[in-house]
Formats: C-alpha cells, sequence, structure tokens
C-alpha cells in the first residue's frame, strides 16, 4: 500500500483540458506538461449542479452535496433574520484535513471554497476571504475575524497579499496588449481583470510563504482566478463570436490563455518547493466551455452563469507510486479524498460516494475500509458545535448609524430575501438527489417548490423530469397542463409588463436627450442594474421554454402507448430554435422509444458532433445498437458513456444487457451488480439478473433476484397510482401580476447613482430655478451647526419637530425626517427646492439625480467624530454596532472620500467645511459658505453661531 510522505492538492476552479492541450502544445504550459508526462491524466467528471461552493466541499469530503451539508453560494444566517455568503459553519462532516489530524498529520489549507471562518486544525487555514480587496484606492485593507488560524499570524500574512494597485504595466500587458486604448472611464474591465490577477497572487504568495516555513503533510490550495477569467472574457476567446465587436475582441482575446499561462507558472513555482517526494495532485471542479458551445446568453435565475460550465474538469497527478505518462478513465471529483487516504495509507469511510484511483498506481492497491470517519472520537480540528459567524461590518456601520438616530433600522424585504435564498438551497439540494438518481428524495422539494413559485418555470420542468424517472406518470399528466397554462398566461403579463416598461425607457431617453435606439435590454444608460436584471428576468418568463413542455407531454403521451400523441407533441418540440446537445438528445430518445432507430441514432451523433464528451448521447448510442442487435457496437457505445461517468447506472445496465447477448454472461453480472450497487431500487436490473441465473440453472438466485424486481417494481406501481405532488397552482391573472418581477419604484430608478443622467431644463423650472441646498457629512461631524447657520442667514430650511433638541445637539437637529428613509422613497426631495436640507453622508447616494443640488460637506477627524459618536451613545444609554473604534475610524476615512468621488463624478457643485475651521473662524467659513450659495445671505448672523463650548471631544490622538 502506498505511504506517501506529503500530498499536494492544487484547484484549478473551471480549469478544462480544451484550453489546456492546444496551450501544452504550443510550449506555454511546460508545468502541466512535466505533471502529464510523469504522472496520470483524466478528464474529471463533476456533479451536478455544477456550483463551486457545493463541488469543492465534496472534492474536500467525497461526499454528495446532500451528504455534507453545503448547498450554495449563500445561506440565512444561524439567527434566521438576514442572509450570509456561505460558510464551512454549515458543512455536515469531516473534510480530508479533519481526518488526517487524527491521524497526527499537519494541514496547510489556503484559500479552499468555503473555508471561512477558518477552523483550528493542526496547520494553517487561510479562508477564502483572505485575498479579496475592497475596492478603492487604499493600499492597506484588514482582514476580518477568523480569515487566519491560528490568528496570531494574520500581521504576517496579510502583509504578503497583493492589492491591485501593486500591479505594474508588465503584470498586465500579457493579458491585454492594447490596454492603453481602454477607456477606463466607461470600460471596467481592465480593473476586472487587475483584480483577478491580484488575488491569484495572493493566493500564491500565501501558499509558497507557507510552504516553506511551515511543517507540512498535506497541503490543499485554491485558485478561483480561471473562473473569473471564464465568466468575464471567454466570449472574447478565439475564434471570434458573432455577437463579440471586432473592438472587444482586439483588446480581450488573450486574456483567459493568459491565465492559464500564469496559473502554470506559479504550479512551477508550487512544484519545485513541493519536491519529487510528494504526490502533486492538481483538479478542477468542471470545465468551461471554451469552443461552439460557449452560450450567447445567460438565462435569467440565479447561479444561471453556470450554463457556461462544461461536466469534464482536469485531473493531473505524479508522485511516488504513480504510474506514468497514462491517462485513467471513470475518474469524478468524489474519488479525491478517497485517492488521498489512500495514499496516506488510511482507510476509506463506507459512507464516502467516491472510490479510490486505483488504476493510477503502479503496483495493486489494497483499500481498507472504515464505517465512516464521522463516527471517529477526538480532536480533529473542527468548528466547535456552537461556533457562530461574524456579522457583516458593514451590516454593523448601518447598526451604528441607526442607534444614532441618523437612519432607520436597516430595512429592505430581508424576510423576501431569506426566503429566495432558502429557495435556492432546496432547490440545489434536489439536483444533487437527481445526479445522484436518488429522484424520489428530489420529488416533494420540487413540488413545493413549484407550488410555492409557480413563475419558475425550471422548477416544475425539474419536477417533471423526476415524475418520469420514477414512472409516475399520473403525476406528470397532471402537471404539464399546469406548466402550460401557467406559462402561457405568464408570459402574456409578461410581454405587457415589457411594453411598458419600454415606454418608461421612451420618456427616460428623452427627458435625457439620449438616442432612442430601442435596446430595451442593455441600455445601461437609462436603466440600472436592478432594474435591467428586472427586464431580463421579465423576458425569460416571456419566452419560456414551451418546448421542453411539449417533450413532457410526449413522454405522457408514450407511457400510454399514444405513439401518434407522442408524434404531434415531438413534432411541435422540434420547432425550437434551439440545437443544443441536449434537444438532439431528447429528440433521440423519444424516436427511439418509438422505435425509430436510425433516426434516434442519427440524432445521438448530432450531440456527440456539437458534444464529444455527452455520456447520455452514448448511451443513446448504446441503447439503439441493442435494439438493432449490433451487441459488440452497444458494448463500444456503452463503455464509451461509463468512461465519461462512472457513477452512471443506466450505463452499465445496458453494457451488461449487450454483454449477455453478446455471450459474455460473466461480465454482464459484474455490470449489472455495478449498476444496482449505484442505484439500489432497480428493478430492470433485479429482472435481468433474475433472468440470466435461471439460465444459469442457479434458482435460488434467480427467485431473490426476482423478488427484488418485483418489490421496486411494486413500489413503481404504487407511486405511479399515488399522489406525489399535491395540489397544482393555477394563477389568476391578478396573482401572475404580483409574483412577475416589475421596476423598483421610482426612488431606486432615479438615483444619483448611476452616472450620465442629468437634469433636464423643464426639472429644474419646476425647482423654480433654485438647487436644494444639502448638508452632509458623517454623523457628530456639525452638520447640525452647518444647518444652524444656514438658518441664521436667512436659508429656510426643510425640517420638522420629530427629533428635538437635546444635550447631544442643545440648538437642535434641524431634521426632516423622511430623510432616513431616502433608499425607500425620494420622491419628495424636489420640494425642498430653494431650502437646506440635512442629509448624513450614507444616505447621499439616494438623492434623485434629477434634483438640481448643491451640497455643503462638513468633514471632521475621524478620531473625534468617534468619541463623539460614543459620547452621544454614553448619553442616550444605548448601545451601537458591534464594531471597534479603529474599524469605525477606518469606514469613516472610506465613506467620506467615497462621496467626494461620487460627488465629482456627477459634477455636483460642493463645498467642503472643516470642523474646526466652523468653531474657529465662524466669520471666514460664514463668508466661504455664503460665496458658495450665491452670496445672498446674512453672513454676519451666521458668524454668530458657533459655539466652542461644544467642541467636547478634541483630537485624542494628541494626548
Amino acid at each position: 500500500m502506498p505511504d506517501s510522505k506529503k500530498v499536494m492538492l492544487i484547484g484549478w476552479d473551471a480549469a478544462d483540458w480544451k484550453m489546456i492541450h492546444p496551450l501544452m502544445d504550443a510550449g506555454l504550459m511546460p508545468n502541466v506538461q512535466k505533471l502529464v508526462d510523469e504522472g496520470v491524466m483524466a478528464k474529471l467528471r463533476t456533479l451536478s449542479p455544477v456550483l463551486s461552493p457545493m463541488l469543492w466541499t465534496s472534492i474536500a469530503t467525497g461526499k454528495r452535496a446532500y451528504k455534507h451539508g453545503i448547498y450554495g453560494f449563500s445561506e440565512p444566517t444561524p439567527d434566521g433574520k438576514s442572509v450570509q455568503p456561505v460558510t464551512n459553519l454549515s458543512r455536515k462532516t469531516k473534510a480530508v484535513w479533519n481526518i488526517l489530524q487524527q491521524n497526527d498529520k499537519r494541514s496547510l489549507v489556503v484559500g479552499w471554497w468555503p473555508s471561512h471562518p477558518t477552523e483550528p486544525i493542526d496547520g494553517v487555514m487561510v479562508s477564502n476571504h483572505y485575498q479579496r480587496a475592497p475596492k478603492g484606492v487604499e493600499r492597506e485593507w484588514k482582514m476580518a475575524p477568523g480569515t487566519v488560524h491560528p490568528p496570531e499570524l494574520d500581521d504576517e500574512l496579510a502583509e504578503i497579499r497583493c492589492h491591485p494597485l501593486d500591479l505594474k504595466a508588465e503584470h498586465i500587458l500579457p493579458f491585454v496588449p492594447y490596454a492603453h486604448e481602454v477607456d477606463q472611464e466607461k470600460d471596467r474591465r481592465l480593473d476586472s481583470i487587475v483584480r483577478i490577477i491580484a488575488d491569484a497572487t495572493s493566493i500564491q504568495n500565501c501558499a509558497t510563504h507557507l510552504l516553506q516555513v511551515e511543517e507540512w503533510d498535506f497541503a490543499a490550495i485554491y485558485f478561483d482566478a480561471i473562473d473569473h477569467f471564464g465568466h468575464g472574457f471567454m466570449k472574447y476567446h478565439p475564434p471570434k463570436q458573432e455577437f463579440v465587436s471586432e473592438k472587444d475582441f482586439r483588446l480581450y482575446q488573450n486574456v483567459v490563455a493568459a491565465g492559464y499561462v500564469y496559473h502554470d507558472m506559479m504550479l512551477g513555482h508550487l512544484m519545485n518547493l513541493a519536491g519529487d517526494d510528494t504526490t502533486v495532485i492538481l483538479l478542477s471542479d468542471h470545465g468551461f466551455h471554451p469552443d461552439h458551445l460557449r452560450p450567447q446568453g445567460i438565462p435569467a435565475e440565479p447561479a444561471g452563469p453556470a450554463i457556461e460550465h462544461r461536466d469534464l474538469g482536469v485531473l493531473a497527478m505524479r508522485g511516488p507510486g504513480i504510474k506514468k505518462d497514462e491517462s485513467i478513465h471513470r475518474a469524478t471529483l468524489l474519488d479525491i479524498t478517497p485517492t488521498v487516504l489512500t495514499l496516506f495509507g488510511l482507510p476509506v469511510g463506507k459512507d464516502m460516494d467516491g472510490r479510490v484511483l486505483k488504476e493510477a498506481f503502479v503496483d495493486e492497491v489494497k483499500i481498507e475500509r472504515i464505517a465512516s470517519w464521522d463516527e471517529i472520537e477526538g480532536n480533529d480540528g473542527q468548528h466547535s458545535k456552537d461556533r457562530g459567524f461574524s456579522v457583516d461590518e458593514a451590516q454593523e456601520q448601518l447598526d451604528q448609524l441607526a442607534a444614532l438616530g441618523y437612519i432607520e433600522k436597516p430595512g429592505g424585504d430581508m424576510t423576501e430575501n431569506i426566503r429566495r435564498t432558502q429557495r435556492e438551497l432546496d432547490y440545489n439540494l434536489s439536483m444533487s438527489y437527481m445526479d445522484a438518481g436518488l429522484h424520489g428524495e428530489a420529488v416533494p422539494l420540487l413540488a413545493k417548490l413549484y407550488r410555492e413559485n409557480p413563475l419558475e418555470f425550471r422548477f416544475g420542468v425539474k419536477l417533471g423530469m423526476c415524475l418520469h424517472a420514477i414512472g409516475a406518470y399520473s403525476d406528470l399528466k397532471r402537471l404539464t397542463p399546469s406548466l402550460r397554462e401557467n406559462w402561457h398566461q405568464a408570459s402574456k403579463r409578461a410581454r405587457e409588463r415589457l411594453m411598458t416598461i419600454g415606454q418608461i425607457g421612451k420618456q427616460r431617453r428623452a427627458a435625457a436627450n439620449v438616442d432612442d435606439d430601442g435596446k430595451l435590454e442593455e441600455d445601461e444608460r437609462i436603466f440600472n442594474d436592478n432594474e435591467l436584471r428586472v427586464i431580463r428576468n421579465l423576458r425569460a418568463i416571456a419566452k419560456g421554454d414551451p418546448h421542453i413542455i411539449d417533450f413532457l407531454e410526449s413522454l405522457v403521451a408514450m407511457s400510454g402507448d399514444e405513439h401518434d400523441e407522442a408524434l404531434k407533441f415531438l413534432e411541435r418540440a422540434s420547432d425550437t430554435k434551439s440545437k443544443a446537445p441536449g434537444f438532439f438528445l431528447r429528440l433521440g430518445n423519444v424516436h427511439l422509444t418509438l422505435d425509430h432507430v436510425e433516426v434516434a441514432l442519427e440524432n445521438f451523433d448530432r450531440a456527440l458532433e456539437l458534444d464529444g464528451d455527452n455520456q447520455d448521447a452514448y448511451l443513446g448510442k448504446a441503447r439503439s445498437f441493442l435494439a438493432a442487435e449490433r451487441f459488440d457496437e452497444a458494448i463500444e457505445a456503452a463503455s464509451s458513456a461509463i468512461a465519461l461517468k462512472y457513477h452512471f447506472p443506466p450505463g452499465h445496465y445496458y453494457l451488461a444487457c449487450a454483454l449477455w447477448r453478446a455471450g459474455r454472461v460473466d461480465e454482464a453480472i459484474e455490470s449489472l451488480n455495478l449498476a444496482t450497487s449505484q442505484n439500489p431500487n432497480f428493478p430492470e436490473a433485479y429482472r435481468a439478473l433474475s433472468e440470466i441465473y435461471t439460465e444459469k440453472s442457479d434458482d435460488f438466485l434467480a427467485k431473490q433476484f426476482q423478488a427484488l424486481s418485483e418489490r421496486f417494481e411494486r413500489q413503481q406501481r404504487d407511486s405511479e397510482e399515488q399522489d406525489v405532488i399535491g395540489e397544482l397552482p393555477t394563477l389568476s391573472d391578478d396573482e401572475i401580476d404580483k409574483q412577475l418581477p416589475d421596476l423598483p419604484p421610482a426612488p431606486s430608478v432615479n438615483m444619483l447613482m448611476p452616472l450620465g443622467v442629468k437634469p433636464s431644463d423643464e426639472e429644474k423650472a419646476q425647482q423654480n430655478g433654485t438647487p436644494v441646498t444639502i448638508v452632509s457629512g458623517l454623523p457628530r461631524s456639525g452638520t447640525s451647526m452647518m444647518m444652524q447657520m444656514l438658518s441664521q442667514g436667512g436659508l429656510p430650511i426643510m425640517q420638522d419637530e420629530k427629533r428635538s433638541a437635546d444635550e447631544n445637539n442643545p440648538k437642535g437637529y434641524f431634521e426632516y425626517d423622511l430623510v432616513k428613509r431616502l433608499n425607500q422613497d425620494n420622491t419628495w426631495v424636489g420640494e425642498a427646492a430653494g431650502k437646506a436640507l440635512k442629509v448624513v453622508a450614507p444616505l447621499l447616494p439616494f438623492v434623485p439625480q434629477r434634483v438640481a443640488a448643491r451640497v455643503i460637506l462638513m468633514e471632521r477627524d475621524p478620531v473625534e467624530i468617534v468619541a463623539s459618536q460614543n459620547s452621544m451613545l454614553d448619553r442616550m444609554k444605548t448601545k451601537g454596532g458591534n464594531l471597534t473604534d479603529e474599524k469605525i475610524i477606518d469606514f469613516a476615512t472610506k465613506q467620506i472620500n467615497g462621496v467626494k468621488e461620487m460627488l465629482d463624478a456627477h459634477q455636483v457643485p460642493y463645498l467642503s467645511v472643516n470642523f474646526h475651521d466652523a468653531v474657529n473662524e465662524p466669520a471666514s467659513v460664514a463668508s466661504a459658505v455664503n460665496a458658495f450659495l450665491g452670496g445672498e445671505l446674512n453672513q454676519a448672523e451666521m458668524a454668530t453661531v458657533a459655539d466652542p463650548t461644544l467642541h467636547r471631544e478634541r483630537n485624542v490622538s494628541s494626548d
């Protein structure tokens, strides 16, 4: 048995052999070439759904998502009151580094997704939050608690991160040779590239540092840059696609390939540090379509970008006892942890879904088993059960402002946010069940999802596929009319809503003097990101996919032997313009059911022309050859399907049928046993085993398998007769209108952000030719004092009496209560024309852009602001957010700089006023303010307002 000294696992998210092979052939990836030449390689089969947090957790545990507990990108917080990025706290089973710790092995884990907050392992863990630099020009950024274990390494590892601003032209030009031609004011893609490079560099810096200064037995290092390069720039990769402009192709065609080359350079350094006695494993969780299968559009649904992923990732492995320059087959990402455990001479958990890649080893491997590593007690470095996750610091800042009374408690429909998040988690869980062949487990989840979200037709379609898989045709027969009617009604209402939005777009273009080019979906000059998202969702509902419903109807018809009816639906389904591999698969399967063998084969071949690694197309060919009694060809096709996806019960079943008919009975039995081990509820496989053992005159086994076959067939009949999906939704037009997405209310349409829309002359005239004077700044920066100065000078104040003067502001707050709700309703701001309105800085971006405004921006030393806020909270006997003073100071500095950048970008006139100057030199400040506002105020009266006794919190930094 191998007993490797060290194992290094390197993850490249979304890496694909279709990209790597041409680059290796060109000599541009010599280190991957070395791995391949000195070890084994494979196409690594992924899981469904193809979502990275789920997949990398499966890689680290050897288990499917329904066992390990990570179901998506985000999750409700433990208290159920908010939503947070997915954390490893939801993982329900041990990762490989936990198992290794229980066997006295020391691990280094860098950037694994998800690994925040870090686990207290014996070794070092650096979470997937480590490398993300905040946007802006600040080179320093603090790490959130839980980013590094042990925390004593925080400063040491923070120092070696790469900030985007650290990169120079020579680092960027290999990715974008014509970067100097990019208009960075309008095109932010270059900034995205720089950030991706910086993130990858930070992970590399951290990993190489730890490999040299720490003792380790196992290292797991994860890079997500290739996936980010793919989603952002694969559309520009050669050959040029029709929908890509010549300019964009010229600028960005090198990005993805350069990303691979950079990763190969980093790989070379890691391999050198690992040494020849270390087993190095390079893998990806899935691939990424780089060719004609690249989609032009992304589905308007959560995780829609996953459509760009390919089902086959990469695997390359070299080390002591590993074969050289060979390809292995049937590898899945579930096989990584069992193989790593075997490399260390440790048993594999029987509850793991993967297998040991024993064909990769030179010598025969004896595989030991253990029931479950989760049953082994002892210090494994997992989180304690009561471990919580710290609330996001930005949320803490909002709590602080709400406690001070400057904004209302953070709102938004958090209940709906939580509901949507849980909905996607349930959907992903159902997909995990389906991928494992457990369609019966997925049905109740999908039925509930469709009942509660009838306009999310993906839920209903997947439910239909599951009902077909378990043979519940009575329910499928009820489902298809519900899907069709709901889609028909929703499509009609969605088109009507899009027409209304089109009229809004025309009005906005006219008001903004923007050419009406009619590009409703793409016109970012008129619609903001949230509105464009709504428009795309409406377009998706309006378009729908009635052809998939026709396909489901054909399945219903075939279940009742209504062949003419099935053909009618099949012909309608064929009208679709979609020519993806899945389309030809559906056509082939229906024609095969109707005994149109040659037509079926033509369609399966068409699917393989588009995607040569499609195991379902090979399975279709195997079934077709069986029907034509071409058994050798059936064996070859079924074997090809299994080589692409080993955990594939139908593949093993049809291979067995072909082997049996070809007289290779013992091999057929072996394949049938594999099929039933992978899917214990497989009556056809048990029936075949019964018939084979009858032919072999083994009555005992024949009866055993016959009983199993009858048992599971009876279960199928029961499920077909039972109502397994419950009452289906039927929606009225009013109910559809309530559920259809709509443009956000007017306030979020006319925000100060985004750029480009100026107030029209007519709108300025509606303000009587006078702007709104906005006094802004951070809390406790002197905004109330400035409002009093303006009042004394004769400028009318927009205020109410809902917040009375108190010891914190003895002369009053000069507030207007509706300001606190600017982020929800800003339709009234134009009423403040000719008046002064106090708006705290965090709410300034919610001032409508078409309201003419000028801003007096109060500035004060952030240290004094914090001291003043704390004193105010003490006097109020209340508590703000759980932020340290240092964090509040950092927030304050960044926020005031951000406000200035925003005002400059939108060309909003503003005057900065220093709090110290206003207190100590009131006459000078009054003169400057009066001049800024047009010179019509009584500046002598303004100068009488300042009261130095209120300057209670001096600059404490000088003490």
